[in-house]
């Protein structure tokens, strides 16, 4: 796909400046830049999302203290007493030898 945007000189001459030391094509560098820009963008762009969404009462906030026990609790849920994992241990054999320092 190919798309035209339009650069600002200080853009450009960066991006140039870049080429000229490099020696790696300007297609690059212009990849580069968005394939690292966009997860900032969509992290930014999401957390706004989300800051609405808490800000209007439709998101649920929770304190540190809530969040460590419904994490608790979570845990307890798959791994309590009548959920353990119940693992078999290997066969070991005899030790080795300790080493002799003398």
């Amino acid at each position: 796909m190919t798309t035209a945007i339009p650069l600002t000189d200080e853009a450009e001459q960066r991006i140039d400046f870049l080429v000229s030391q490099t020696g790696r094509s300007k297609a690059y560098y212009l990849r580069e830049i968005i394939e690292w820009g966009l997860e900032d963008v969509e992290d930014y762009y999401l957390a706004a999302e989300v800051l609405q969404r808490v800000r209007s009462g439709a998101e649920r906030v929770y304190s540190v203290n809530e969040a460590r026990r419904n994490l608790a609790e979570s845990i307890r849920s798959h791994f309590g007493p009548d959920n353990g994992v119940d693992l078999e241990l290997p066969h070991r054999g005899p030790g080795r030898e300790p080493p002799s320092f003398d």
